[in-house]
């Protein structure tokens, strides 16, 4: 899944700009062959166990062409994986040819989390009980 998460940070980096139907396409078609294709190299969506042997899009070749691209870039170390990065699979259940899984890239973050402001939300709930009491006390007055 190194290659895939390296897709992905390509895409997330701005290097792969999937912005429309063509490159999309490549970038999709680039990472089911990682996932589909056995082994760590000799990725090419022309061949193998997964390939583009019918697309009803525009300009198939440039799509071949792009993912092919993208798999060099992946497997001659262009495009490394981001190391804070894991790849994060949903398949909803169940499985079968109908569904399709969802594959992003899941950072976990670096820093501290930031707390909820507890004081605050305090003070704001107390100030609002203080007011319903004035209210309460003024018409029990009148």
């Amino acid at each position: 899944m190194n290659q895939v998460n390296a897709l992905l940070t390509a895409m997330s980096s701005g290097l792969i700009n999937p912005i429309n139907a063509t490159t999309s396409a490549a970038l999709q078609a680039a990472i089911w062959e990682v996932i589909y294709q056995s082994g760590d190299s000799g990725y090419n969506v022309t061949t193998g166990n997964f390939l583009i042997d019918s697309y009803s899009g525009d300009n198939v070749a440039t799509v071949e062409a792009d993912a092919n691209q993208y798999l060099s870039y992946v497997t001659g170390g262009t495009w490394l994986p981001n190391t804070n990065g894991t790849v994060e699979q949903f398949q909803p259940a169940p499985f079968g040819a109908n569904n399709q899984t969802l594959i992003w890239l899941g950072v976990t973050s670096t820093g501290q989390q930031q707390g909820i402001p507890e004081p605050g939300s305090l003070v704001l709930l107390a100030t609002g009980l203080v007011g319903f009491a004035a209210i309460r006390r003024r018409r029990t007055r009148a």
